[in-house]
């Protein structure tokens, strides 16, 4: 006796019914796996699906934007140096005095009153070239005493008065000069 096994026959997937909101003999009968395909279907699977790629494309991207903000934030500048550049400055004392006359270079620099700042700054920026001309007319009128000085109090208090004068304002605080430079120079006569 030979026996012949049978094909082993699949099992069969378990039918669910159709959440439907019917009831009774007419609801349908599904598989489970047809059952979660509907289930996406009836809620709109492109729409989630969109959605998803959506928020995981938009939220780096807005954490990024803000991250960005923050750390780019213009800085505030700081407030402007109360030293103000006047220009160089050549000068060339009288030699009628006695000795030989004496050529001086400088650089010359202002600082303003803290009160005044704003308004200086301005009367500065639209009279300098008036000022400019006052402190080569000044200089001109120079003697070899105002640069033997080794602070050269006397030369600082007439510019810094003269500059005050061609402003019409009490602004300039101290006058600066750097870069000094002295030549002897034996005039001819």
């Amino acid at each position: 006796m030979s026996k012949t096994l049978a094909p082993a026959s699949e099992p069969k997937p378990r039918a669910v019914r159709e959440p439907s909101g019917e009831s009774g003999p007419t609801a349908e009968l599904r598989p489970r796996g047809a059952q979660i395909t509907a289930l996406l279907a009836r809620f709109g699977t492109r729409r989630w699906i969109a959605g998803l790629l959506g928020a995981v494309v938009l939220i780096p991207g807005l954490a990024f934007a803000v991250y960005r903000c923050n750390t780019s934030a213009p800085k505030a500048e700081p407030p402007p140096s109360p030293e103000i550049a006047l220009g160089d400055f050549r000068c060339q004392t009288d030699c009628s005095q006695g000795g030989p006359a004496l050529a001086a270079t400088f650089s010359l620099h202002v600082v303003l009153l803290p009160h005044t700042d704003a308004d200086a700054r301005k009367r500065l920026a639209t009279h300098k070239l008036r000022v400019r001309q006052d402190i080569e007319q000044l200089l001109r009128r120079a003697h070899r005493a105002d640069f033997e000085d080794p602070d050269l109090a006397g030369l600082k208090r007439q510019i810094q008065a003269q500059v005050n004068q061609t402003l019409g304002l009490r602004s300039i605080a101290e006058v600066i000069v750097t870069d000094l430079r002295f030549q002897s120079t034996a005039r001819r006569l």
